[in-house]
C-alpha cells in the first residue's frame, strides 16, 4: 500500500510541476501548482521511505488528502477566468484505481462520495456553464465504475489465490495439512514460542504395516486406514493443534504449550483410538509414536523433526522386535521411549 501509494503521489507531484512548464492556460496559477505538485511529491517520497511502518489507518486519510489537491487544481487551471478546461479531473480516476484495490467496499463507497462532493464543489466555484452537471456525471461514473471493477477483479484474484494455497498445503486423501503446509505451521509456531518463552511438542504417529494392507486389499483399504487415522487425530487434538499427513503413512501432531509426557499421555490415548480400527481382514490397526520437545530436544524445526523421527524409529524397531511374542488379542500399547514417557530428553 505504502510503494503504490508514494508512486502515485511522486507521479501526480512530477505532473504538476511539469505541467507550469509546459505549455498551458494563461489563466492558470502557476504558483499553486508548484505548491500542489511540491506537496504531493513530499507525500510521495513520505509514502516511499516509510511504507513498512506506516500504519493502514493512515491510507484512508491519504486518498482524501489527494481527492482534496485534485480539486484545488481543477479550481487552480483558469478555467474559471475563462480558460480551457484542462480536465485534471482524470487524476481521480487513480485515486479510484488505489482504493479500489486496496480498500473495503465501506470505504469504497466513502471515497466515492468525497471525490463527488469535492468535485462539485470544485465546478459550482469554476462556472463551467451547462456542461458542469454531464462532467459531474461522467466523472462520477467512472469513478465508481473504476473502483468496483478493480475491486470485484481484485476480490477474485484473492480468492483464487486462497484456493491455491490451499491445495498446496493440504493432503488430497485425508485433507490434513501436507509435508509444505505443516513446515509452514511449525516454523510460525516455534517462532512464538521463542519470542513469548513457551514450549511446544512434536508428535510422529506411523500406521503400521500399510504396505501389507495395501498389497493384500489394494490401495483403496490403505486409503481407508489413512483416513481413519487422520480422523483419530483430528478428533483427538485441540483446537489450537496442527495436523498433518507428512509422509506415506507417517503423521504429526504440533502441540503448542505441551510437554513430551503431555504428548506420550496423548499417544496413549490415540494407540487406543487406532486399536479400535479394523482393516478389510477383520485385523486391528496399530500405529508407533515418537514425541520431542522444543525447546528441551531441539531448538529449530528441523532439528525438532529430526528428534521425533529418531524417537519414532527406535519405537517402530521396538514394536517389530516384540511382535512375534505379542499375543494377537491384546490391545496393543504406544510404542514410545521410556525416556521420552519419564520426561527425559530423547
Amino acid at each position: 500500500m505504502g510503494r503504490t501509494a508514494g508512486g502515485m503521489f511522486c507521479a501526480g507531484g512530477a505532473l504538476a510541476l511539469i505541467g507550469d512548464l509546459l505549455p498551458h492556460s494563461l489563466h492558470a496559477n502557476v504558483t499553486a501548482f508548484g505548491v500542489i505538485g511540491t506537496l504531493t511529491l513530499l507525500l510521495g517520497f513520505a509514502c516511499l521511505r516509510w511504507s513498512k511502518s506506516l500504519p493502514e489507518w493512515t491510507y484512508p486519510p491519504m486518498m482524501l488528502y489527494a481527492t482534496t489537491l485534485i480539486s484545488v487544481a481543477v479550481y487552480f487551471n483558469g478555467e474559471r477566468f475563462g480558460g480551457k478546461p484542462v480536465l485534471d479531473e482524470v487524476l481521480y480516476v487513480w485515486i479510484a484505481l488505489y482504493f479500489g484495490y486496496f480498500f473495503t467496499r465501506r470505504q469504497i463507497v466513502f471515497q466515492t462520495a468525497a471525490i463527488a462532493i469535492a468535485y462539485a464543489l470544485a465546478l459550482v466555484e469554476i462556472h463551467p456553464g451547462p456542461s458542469g452537471v454531464t462532467r459531474w456525471t461522467i466523472m462520477v461514473m467512472m469513478v465508481s465504475v473504476v473502483a468496483a471493477a478493480v475491486h470485484l477483479l481484485k476480490r477474485q484474484s484473492d480468492s483464487l489465490v486462497a484456493e491455491l494455497n490451499h491445495t498446496a498445503s493440504t493432503d488430497s486423501t485425508t485433507g490434513l495439512l501436507n509435508r509444505r503446509g505443516f513446515g509452514q505451521q511449525l516454523e510460525l509456531e516455534l517462532e512464538r514460542c521463542s519470542r513469548v518463552g513457551s514450549n511446544a511438542a512434536l508428535l510422529l504417529c506411523d500406521l503400521d504395516r500399510l504396505k501389507l494392507l495395501n498389497d493384500r486389499f489394494g490401495h483403496a483399504a490403505g486409503d481407508d486406514a489413512l483416513v481413519a487415522i487422520a480422523s483419530i487425530l483430528v478428533t483427538g487434538k485441540r483446537s489450537i493443534d496442527a495436523a498433518a499427513r507428512i509422509g506415506g503413512d507417517e503423521f504429526a501432531l504440533l502441540l503448542p504449550g505441551c510437554s513430551a509426557n503431555d504428548a506420550a499421555k496423548l499417544a496413549e490415548r490415540l494407540s487406543r483410538a487406532v486399536s479400535r480400527v479394523r482393516d478389510p481382514g477383520d485385523d486391528t490397526l496399530s500405529a508407533s509414536f515418537g514425541v520431542a520437545e522444543f525447546p528441551r530436544d531441539a531448538t529449530t524445526a528441523t532439528e525438532l523433526l529430526a528428534k521425533a523421527d529418531s524417537s519414532l524409529y527406535r519405537a517402530k524397531h521396538t514394536r517389530t522386535s516384540r511382535a512375534p511374542t505379542q499375543d494377537a488379542d491384546q490391545t496393543p500399547e504406544p510404542q514410545l521411549e521410556e525416556r521420552a514417557l519419564q520426561g527425559v530428553p530423547v
